[in-house]
């Protein structure tokens, strides 16, 4: 067993227990979310003694403080608002049997006759970097287009602020005291993400010179598919001598030059505006031969605001408890690279409870306490000041039901080189974990016996709710049969070529039904310790 305990008035010596608990064999495992107090990093969830990283359990002045269905703190705690923070693992005591990795626990300042408080602000800002000689360069985004890429730009614009105040004192002087804090953070940086748009040309059904068109793979017209005896053949679309597209009556060519260019009558009216509206334009055409042809200048903006307040009573030397509501509301926005839109979060915080404890004798008492943590935040990945417009101008019908809609396009087209970006628009994803748990127990201490016995109740809910409706367009579609090209061994098909001839892949659709799920645990402890003895010499 390990515990590592930390008062934090002296915040100083933070960085050596991080280091010695490192020693104790603790893991940390990749969650994919963003961390809104450094928005360029994702979370890592500690993981203690080998155990999944869900078996990790946040109390705040014994208040669950954990989102269980990702077993991640529910509030961040603010640093100068706490006074200790503890880290047990491999528990042997009953009250803490809910989990068999690790309790992170820690207990919030109280107020106290004298008046205490602290003002504090960690900026960071581009004005006071020095430019980067080998990274800090012109592109789009940084510079007017048309400069050189060889040309020196200064450093890009990147904000960062951490800032708050605590107060704490007396409210009746020996009876009541208080202790507040606030904590701001305000996060500004442009993504600068490289990815791949549709260009003019694509968007006109021409894919066949790699200027304007990376992604030189053959594609096939399947409405051309022939099956005889069990095997299918399809043929590519057919153009002229002179490089023209045959026309398709029927959406058939007749026999021509294979090519990488549809038929204009083949291309649907519905969906080329569609993917018009909601698609920027190429910014950076000179890169299309790198992989890409946009760069993304808009900035991600990561803002959150937290309070503390708690309250402390003290009727006598034998009766004393505290309530404290602590808060924080989280505004992220990412830009979605290559399209108009951005992925937005609101996440709201929040984890109130309080405890009493009275002494019968100086060997006899009970404590008793409970709370909440609560969690409903909403998330929607396709925000744009269009809407669901460009969807119906486009000639959709009945999108509202499902708050819109989105498609996806395979690799190349997407983010960073890959596909999966949402272009379009949604309603909004709602959840909410609420946890609620309470208890008390009884403490005896009878000569070298010190006796534990208890209970506690823990509830939790998982609440979900999506309203969405999802076509997918992928390269299979439009190949050879999923067959690669016999010449040069690339796969065939092409994602935007399945998606200008309006044939998905797959349809997904959600109502606004909610999704609930819940579990209860009532428990009961008993603890027995004995002290040692102390060695005679």
């Amino acid at each position: 067993m390990y515990i590592g305990s930390h008062n934090l008035s002296d915040q100083g010596k933070w960085s050596v227990q991080s280091s010695e608990v490192a020693h104790f064999r603790i893991r940390f495992w990749h969650d994919g979310r963003r961390n809104h107090r450094d928005p360029e990093h994702a979370f890592y969830k500690v993981s203690f003694f080998g155990q999944q990283n869900r078996e990790t359990l946040y109390l705040m002045d014994g208040i669950v403080n954990t989102d269980i269905r990702g077993a991640l703190y529910g509030f961040l705690p603010i640093i100068d608002a706490m006074s200790e923070v503890k880290v047990q693992s491999h528990i042997d005591s009953a009250e803490y049997g809910v989990v068999t990795g690790g309790i992170v626990n820690l207990l919030s300042k109280s107020g106290t006759n004298a008046f205490h408080g602290s003002v504090w602000e960690f900026i960071r800002n581009n004005v006071f970097d020095a430019r980067n000689g080998f990274t800090d360069f012109c592109s789009v985004g940084r510079c007017p287009l048309g400069t050189p890429s060889s040309t020196p730009a200064s450093p890009g614009h990147y904000t960062q602020n951490q800032f708050g105040g605590a107060l704490g004192g007396p409210i009746l002087k020996n009876r009541v005291f208080f202790q507040g804090a606030y904590e701001g953070w305000r996060y500004s940086r442009p993504a600068l993400t490289t990815t791949l748009v549709p260009t003019t040309q694509e968007l006109a059904g021409d894919f066949s010179n790699n200027a304007f068109s990376y992604y030189q793979h053959k594609f096939y017209n399947p409405y051309s598919t022939v099956c005889t005896g069990g095997k299918c053949t399809v043929q590519q679309f057919q153009c002229d001598a002179a490089g023209n597209p045959l026309a398709a009556p029927n959406n058939v060519q007749p026999a021509g030059t294979p090519c990488l260019k549809i038929p204009a009558s083949m291309l649907n009216p519905t969906m080329v505006p569609y993917l018009k509206s909601y698609y920027s334009p190429a910014n950076s055409p000179g890169t299309e031969a790198s992989g890409y042809n946009f760069i993304e200048n808009r900035a991600q903006v990561d803002n959150n605001n937290s309070y503390q307040v708690r309250l402390d009573f003290h009727l006598s030397d034998k009766n004393f408890g505290f309530g404290r509501i602590s808060q924080m509301w989280v505004y992220d926005t990412q830009p979605v690279a290559g399209t108009i839109e951005s992925n937005v979060s609101n996440y709201h915080a929040y984890n109130f409870g309080g405890g009493f404890t009275h002494v019968f004798t100086p060997n006899l008492l009970v404590d008793v306490r409970g709370g909440a943590m609560l969690k409903p935040y909403v998330f929607n990945p396709t925000v744009s000041k269009l809407g669901t417009t460009g969807a119906t101008n486009a000639g959709f019908k009945n999108v509202d039901q499902y708050g819109g809609m989105y498609v996806n396009l395979a690799a190349p087209y997407g983010n960073a080189g890959g596909g999966g970006n949402n272009l379009g628009s949604s309603g909004d994803s709602q959840r909410g974990n609420p946890v609620v748990n309470g208890g008390g127990s009884v403490s005896w201490i009878h000569g070298r016996h010190t006796m534990k016995a208890g209970v506690d109740y823990l509830y939790q809910n998982r609440l979900q709710r999506n309203l969405f409706q999802q076509f997918t367009f992928s390269d299979a579609v439009t190949s050879s049969i999923n067959q690669p090209d016999q010449a040069t061994k690339l796969a065939t098909g092409n994602s935007l070529a399945s998606a200008l001839l309006a044939a998905p892949a797959t349809f997904t659709g959600q109502t606004p039904s909610m999704l609930r799920s819940s579990s209860t645990c009532s428990c009961g402890l008993a603890t027995r310790r004995i002290r040692g003895r102390p060695i005679e010499s």
